[in-house]
């Protein structure tokens, strides 16, 4: 777990980090040198989830290694699959972070 203390408002327990694959952690398929590790030392203190259509069919090879949990999900209503997600983890312990409109 990591506390966040925002200035002025309040402090935040994070749990989970929820990310998006393709454009965030990875283009055209595959992991941004470095990303590996920065993943798996975020992994120490939190749960981390990769949510991702695997347009490109190549999750499960890149994240090997990863300490992290993977889903595919459908290419249809992904923004709805992933807030879906993030409230079954309980939303208020969760940073997601993603690159498209299906993140928001």
């Amino acid at each position: 777990m990591i506390t966040i203390n925002i200035p002025g408002n309040r402090k935040i327990a994070v749990k989970y980090l929820v990310l998006d694959y393709n454009g965030t952690l990875a283009i055209d398929g595959k992991l941004i040198a470095g990303v590996k590790q920065l993943l798996n030392t975020l992994s120490e203190q939190l749960e981390i989830y990769v949510l991702t259509a695997d347009t490109f069919g190549t999750v499960k090879k890149e994240l090997a290694g990863v300490n992290c949990q993977f889903s595919v999900i459908k290419p249809e209503e992904q923004d709805k699959q992933k807030e879906q997600f993030v409230t079954s983890l309980g939303k208020e312990n969760v940073v997601a972070i993603g690159n498209g409109l299906n993140d928001a």
